[in-house]
C-alpha cells in the first residue's frame, strides 16, 4: 500500500462507487490473492460489451513477431507487472512519482491521488481484456506510479531516461497493445496538477513521441482510449470512420486486391507522390520509422500494436489494416518497394527493399480484413476496375513497349521512320514506273 493511505480511505473511496462494486461483487478479487496474469486462455470481449480496450494479444498473432508486442525495458499496467528483465525502470518511477508531487497543486499529495484512482477502479479495471486478480492496494500503487511517471516522462527532460536509446525504447513500450492504462487514468492525474494549466494530455503525448499535429487537429478531441489508440487517431486523423466495426470472420478475398506496383505499373496506372504531405529529411526520426542497426532491421512495433488493436477492438474501424494491406499489395517484392522509393511514395533510408517489402507482407499475413468496410474501398475498387479494362491494358502496354524510356522513343521513332521511308520510296517507285510507262 502507497504509505500515507489507510483502509478507512480506501472504505471511504469505496462507497462512491457502491452501487457499481455491488453490481459486480461476484467478481471481486479477495484481498489476499496474489498478482495472476495470463494463466489463462485470452478472454474476448463479450458482445454489448463496450468498455473493454486494452486487450491481452493472442498466441495466433504473436506468433510471427513475439518481440513486436512485448515490452523491452518498461513495463506499464498490470500484464507484463513484475517481470524480472523489466524491473530496471522502477525505481525510476518512484522518482518521478516525487517529480509530479513537486508539480501537483496545493493540497495535493499521495492520499489525494490515491482516492482519485480508487473512485474509479471498476472503470479501470474493466479497460482490461483479461480478469485482474490483483488486489486492492497493490493495484492502486501500480496504476499511481505508471501513470504519474507517463505523465513527467512526457513533461520533463530527464537526462537519465531521455538518452537517444533509452528514449527510443521507452518510445516503442509506451505504444505496446498490452503496455497500456486507460487514458481516463491520466487525464485525473493531470488535471491534479500545474502542469494542466499550459498543456493538454494530447499535446504532450504528440511532443513525446515527435509527432507533428496539424493546426486544425491540435484542439480536436480525439476521444481516444488510452496513449496507442491517441497516436493511431492522429494518424488517421481526415480519414472516413465508422462508428461501429462490422463482424469480419474471414481474411482478405484475394480476388479483389490490387496487383503490385511494378505490375499496376506496366497495365498503366500512375505513381506520384502527394505534395501536401511535408518531407523530412533522413535525420528526423519518427516512431513509423523502419531503420537498419548494424546488421539488424529494427521496426518500430506501433503499426503491429495498431493492426492487433483494430482486430481485437469492436468499437474501431480498421483503418491502420487497411493501410498496410493496402500498402503490403503494392510491395510484393523488392523492385516494387525500390521503384516506390524512387517515385517519392515511400522514404526508404534502410537502403533495402527486400526488407520494406517483407515487413509489410508479413505484418497483413494475419490480417482480417474486410474491404467493404475499408476507407480505401473507393481505391481499391477504382484500381481493380481500370486494370479490368483490356483496353485500357492493351493502350498501357503499347506505350510502355514503345515510349517507356528516352531510348525505346528513339528506336521507336527510327522505326517509324524507316518504315515511312519505306513506304514514300514504294511509292515513289510506283510513280517513276508510271511516268516511264507513259
Amino acid at each position: 500500500m502507497i504509505q500515507g493511505i489507510t483502509e478507512q480511505d480506501i472504505e471511504k473511496a469505496e462507497s462512491t462507487n457502491k452501487d457499481v462494486e455491488n453490481a459486480n461483487s461476484s467478481r471481486k478479487p479477495k484481498m489476499n490473492m496474489l498478482i495472476h496474469i495470463g494463466a489463462e486462455s485470452p478472454k474476448f470481449q463479450r458482445k454489448g460489451e463496450g468498455s473493454c480496450s486494452i486487450f491481452k494479444i493472442p498466441q495466433s498473432l504473436k506468433k510471427n513477431h513475439q518481440k513486436g508486442y512485448e515490452p523491452e525495458i518498461v513495463s506499464i499496467g498490470p500484464y507484463d507487472h513484475g517481470k524480472e528483465h523489466l524491473q530496471m525502470l522502477e525505481e525510476h518511477k518512484h522518482r518521478y512519482l516525487k517529480l509530479f508531487l513537486g508539480e501537483a497543486k496545493d493540497g495535493v499529495d499521495t492520499n489525494t491521488l490515491g482516492r482519485k484512482i480508487l473512485q474509479m477502479e471498476t472503470a479501470i479495471r474493466n479497460s482490461y481484456s483479461e480478469k485482474l486478480v490483483v488486489i486492492k492496494p497493490e493495484f492502486l500503487k501500480m496504476m499511481l506510479l505508471d501513470g504519474c511517471f507517463i505523465l513527467m516522462l512526457s513533461h520533463q527532460n530527464d537526462r537519465i531516461l531521455t538518452t537517444p536509446w533509452i528514449l527510443s525504447t521507452i518510445r516503442s513500450d509506451l505504444l505496446l497493445l498490452e503496455n497500456q492504462v486507460p487514458l481516463i487514468l491520466l487525464n485525473t492525474l493531470l488535471k491534479e496538477s500545474n502542469i494542466s494549466k499550459n498543456v493538454n494530455l494530447e499535446t504532450l503525448a504528440f511532443k513525446f513521441f515527435n509527432l507533428s499535429v496539424a493546426e486544425k487537429t491540435k484542439s480536436q478531441n480525439f476521444e481516444a482510449e488510452h496513449l496507442l489508440d491517441l497516436i493511431r487517431k492522429n494518424f488517421i486523423n481526415g480519414t472516413s470512420q465508422s462508428p461501429e466495426k462490422a463482424p469480419s470472420n474471414s481474411h482478405y478475398d484475394d480476388s479483389r486486391l490490387i496487383l503490385s506496383a511494378n505490375r499496376l505499373r506496366l497495365q498503366g496506372i500512375k505513381f506520384k507522390a502527394s505534395t501536401n504531405v511535408p518531407r523530412r529529411s533522413s535525420r528526423e526520426e519518427t516512431i513509423l520509422d523502419i531503420k537498419l542497426n548494424g546488421n539488424e532491421l529494427h521496426i518500430y512495433s506501433v503499426l503491429l500494436n495498431c493492426v492487433a488493436f483494430e482486430q481485437l477492438s469492436t468499437k474501431c474501424f480498421n483503418n491502420i489494416a487497411s493501410y498496410v494491406v493496402f500498402m503490403g499489395c503494392l510491395m510484393n517484392d523488392e523492385a516494387d518497394a525500390t521503384y516506390l522509393s524512387e517515385k517519392g511514395i515511400i522514404q526508404n533510408y534502410v537502403g533495402n527493399g527486400s526488407d520494406v517489402s517483407q515487413f509489410f507482407k508479413f505484418i497483413c499475413k494475419d490480417v482480417a480484413f474486410d474491404m467493404s468496410n475499408s476507407y480505401l474501398k473507393e481505391e481499391f475498387e477504382g484500381i481493380n476496375n481500370y486494370t479490368s479494362n483490356r483496353w485500357n491494358v492493351e493502350c498501357a502496354r503499347f506505350k510502355n513497349l514503345h515510349f517507356d524510356s528516352p531510348w525505346t522513343v528513339l528506336s521507336s521513332f527510327a522505326v517509324l521512320a524507316a518504315i515511312l521511308l519505306s513506304i514514300l520510296q514504294t511509292i515513289f517507285g510506283g510513280l517513276s514506273y508510271l511516268h516511264h510507262c507513259k
